[in-house]
């Protein structure tokens, strides 16, 4: 699950390229609206059953920089989520994995324990983070949902101890994102 790693070097090198975007954007079975100052998106399929998809901003005035991460996993079989109870628990099991890499590369990094949330109508797991990767201060928020047998990743992270104000536009799109039935 370090695929995100490389889509965060992709949009390092070629970010500034794209084009921002202003409109909805459509991932996998959700929908969400990218806030207008982010730049992308740049996408990597490392494989037949996975996709990232990143948007970023960088500043080079104030050196800041935001990025926000939409991955999805695709299993063989629907991951079974009979109540709320065992949506939350899948997704938080899916959202600690992922963290786990987050955490292997940052020094003193903490995190909030797996919170339920509801994402467009779905019940899924949150949780915050912070460390510091390269000497530099970075924090972020990172969502896991079950839909079927996909588990899709949203993940909103900037430098800084605390969301800025771009960080927290991105958190709110995740919060505010749509599922299609």
């Amino acid at each position: 699950m370090n695929q995100w790693c490389a889509a965060f070097l992709v949009v390092s090198i070629f970010g500034s390229a794209h084009a921002a975007a202003a409109n909805e954007f459509q991932f996998a079975p959700i929908r969400l609206v990218v806030p207008e100052a982010l730049y992308g998106p740049v996408r990597a399929n490392p494989d037949p059953h996975s996709e990232t998809v990143v948007f970023s901003r960088s500043s080079e005035s104030d050196a800041t920089a935001t990025v926000l991460q939409l991955t999805r996993f695709d299993f063989e079989k629907p991951v079974p989520s009979n109540s709320e109870r065992e949506s939350f628990e899948n997704a938080s099991k899916y959202l600690l994995d992922m963290l786990r890499g987050i955490e292997r590369q940052r020094t003193s990094y903490t995190q909030t324990p797996p919170e339920m949330v509801s994402l467009g109508g779905k019940v899924g797991a949150r949780s915050a983070w912070k460390g510091n990767l390269n000497e530099v201060p970075v924090n972020g928020v990172m969502y896991a949902i079950v839909i079927g047998r996909r588990v899709i990743f949203l993940h909103a992270f900037g430098t800084g101890d605390t969301p800025d104000a771009q960080l927290l536009l991105a958190i709110q799109a995740i919060e505010a994102l749509q599922h299609d039935v």
